[in-house]
């Protein structure tokens, strides 16, 4: 109200200045003062409706403005977010093409050596070439939102079993010992995703538990998934940023080809799904991930 004064200061002023004059005259003619009061009543009936219209279309002007600047802001917040979004997806292909250059350039050590191919090592090398091309590709995929999700009963071991299958040589390769027994329990989830979820735990587990044993497991009464090692283990100081993206930790940092990436896709795909993700682990004595299944879960 305070505002709207100040805007019409000149107009109000004007208009008490009229009504000074009018009544005046009114005062000095012959004119019997019932014309007078006649006169000032339609006088201040048509200031009061005038206030009344610059009233509403102040308040509206008001309101437009407001929503001008919000839809202002909104939009500066929108640019300023892809412009954030496109300076990550710069930063992690510039740091995938350094990653994918090593088992490219490990490859055509081998091609070029006199040494016999082992088989082992190649399958090795194009594990690692197609492990970071997927993690691009999901990594591209689950930054947009419109991404369809398929909800449906699925079989754990349809998950799991086809990728113990893909990482045979890395257990093989790195005398990794393997506890599992297909899990025939259903779970409703996206298959696609979850499979992720589990490609990625799996991966770390071989990656930081190496010589050790890798288990799996499933208690269907709560309905949760577990993937545990008996590898390095995580310190505290890290546990907390394992999911944060870009974060490798110390462990990260004794494997050069740690991306910071892989834990991140897991933490982003178990918002998506509602599939609580957990970590425990002690340096030294391993690590135990958990996937909560929800199979209340019928459409995101």
């Amino acid at each position: 109200m305070k505002a709207f004064f100040k805007t019409c200061l000149a107009e109000l002023c004007l208009m008490v200045i009229t009504l000074l004059v009018v009544g005046f005259i009114f005062y000095l003619s012959p004119l019997e003062p019932a014309y007078g009061r006649l006169c000032l009543i339609w006088l201040l009936f048509i200031d009061g409706c005038y206030l009344i219209i610059r009233f509403w279309l102040f308040n509206h002007q008001v309101q437009l403005k407001a929503q001008l600047d919000k839809r202002g802001q909104e939009l500066y917040d929108l640019k300023s977010q892809m412009l954030r979004q496109q300076k990550d997806l710069d930063d992690y292909f510039i740091h995938w093409i350094h990653q994918i250059k090593t088992p490219i350039a490990a490859i055509r050590l081998m091609l070029d050596s006199q040494v016999e191919l082992s088989k082992n090592d190649l399958e090795q090398q194009m594990l690692a070439i197609d492990n970071y091309t997927r993690t691009a590709l999901a990594y591209l995929k689950i930054q947009n939102p419109a991404t369809d999700l398929m909800i449906q009963p699925i079989v754990l071991d349809d998950l799991i079993a086809p990728l113990l299958q893909r990482y045979r040589w890395s257990f093989i390769h790195n005398h990794t010992r393997l506890e599992y027994h297909p899990i025939k329990d259903q779970v409703i989830t996206d298959g696609n995703w979850t499979q992720l979820m589990i490609e990625q735990i799996l991966n770390n587990a071989l990656k930081y538990g190496k010589g050790t044993l890798t288990t799996i497991r499933y208690n269907s009464q709560d309905q949760i998934l577990l993937i545990s090692d008996q590898g390095l283990g995580i310190s505290d100081s890290d546990l907390k940023k394992i999911f944060d993206k870009g974060y490798s930790g110390f462990n990260g940092q004794l494997h050069c080809e740690s991306s910071g990436l892989g834990l991140y896709l897991v933490d982003q795909i178990s918002q998506r799904l509602h599939q609580k993700v957990t970590v425990r682990s002690e340096p030294g004595q391993g690590t135990c991930f958990t996937i909560t299944f929800n199979n209340q879960l019928t459409k995101l």
